[in-house]
């Protein structure tokens, strides 16, 4: 049992790093890429008030953030729960189909109550921000 935590601790690992190195290699991409945009927009850009240096650095600052954001935290859990569900099912085929099933047959009840879950987390979430 000891070498499945040992290696499920060095793939979250090489998952973290190799999503991370992903998320920063497209976020260096996006910049330079809207950085030389930038360079090549007419003086008339500028002048318009949504335009000047400072909102356009806040924005290539955000825009960067969640996009980076989205890449390591997002795209990088929803990969790690496939993995992890569909290790959880050939383990589960492979000692005991019968009970693999019945909780193949609960997971949109689990899916129900997860989706319950958020909203209500949402809801005091929202209220904890407006006090």
């Amino acid at each position: 049992m000891e070498i499945v935590a040992v290696g499920g601790g060095i793939m979250f690992m090489i998952f973290t790093f190799s999503f991370g190195l992903a998320s920063e290699r497209l976020v260096y991409t996006v910049r330079m890429k809207l950085f030389d945009k930038l360079l090549r927009m007419p003086l008339s850009y500028f002048d318009r008030k949504e335009n000047t240096a400072g909102a356009i650095s806040i924005k290539l600052a955000t825009d960067a953030f969640q996009l980076n954001n989205m890449i390591s935290g997002v795209l990088g859990v929803m990969c790690l729960n496939l993995s992890t569900i569909s290790a959880s099912l050939a383990f589960g085929l492979y000692y005991s189909w019968k009970v693999t099933l019945i909780s193949l047959a609960l997971s949109p009840l689990i899916a129900v109550v997860g989706a319950i879950s958020m909203k209500v987390i949402m809801k005091f979430t929202k209220i904890s921000e407006e006090a």
